[in-house]
């Protein structure tokens, strides 16, 4: 009998963790938006050179100033972001940043590296740095959408 107590505990237990995991949605913390002036923006494509940009800002020889109100919305992370093309998202930015369009759903567009997505969203311009964090949808809806 008591073993029969401990599978049924077992197997709920399984099926509680399951369900968890396929319902949740996913939060991944980004560090910044970035101007990327090339098509792997690599000035963000080595955990050194993301960990440099965290720690110091770039110098006026890198692309960090280029760009205003062109291109797409990009976002370096501290840490690979195992995101996807054609992947939707939601932006939520932390409280104060320059642009409240950022905020909301929108499309990865381009992985450029491990560090750095590229959004449907248009780039408005250079901002403090402000990160925040990207929700995906859970498995569950990417199983029915």
């Amino acid at each position: 009998m008591k073993k029969k107590v401990k599978l049924i505990i077992a197997g709920v237990t399984v099926l509680c963790v399951g369900a968890y995991l396929a319902l949740r949605k996913r939060s991944i913390p980004f560090y910044d938006n970035i101007w990327c002036g090339d098509g792997t923006c690599s000035s963000a494509d080595s955990q050194a050179k993301v960990n440099t940009y965290m720690g110091v800002s770039f110098s006026g020889d890198n692309d960090s100033n280029q760009g205003n109100g062109t291109g797409n919305l990009s976002l370096v992370f501290p840490k690979p972001h195992g995101l996807k093309v054609d992947q939707d998202i939601v932006i939520e930015q932390d409280k104060g940043a320059k642009y409240d369009y950022y905020n909301g759903v929108t499309n990865i567009t381009s992985v450029p590296n491990p560090f750095v997505i590229v959004t449907s969203k248009a780039r408005q311009g250079d901002t403090p740095a402000n990160g925040g964090v990207v929700y995906t949808k859970s498995f569950v809806s990417e199983m029915f959408n």
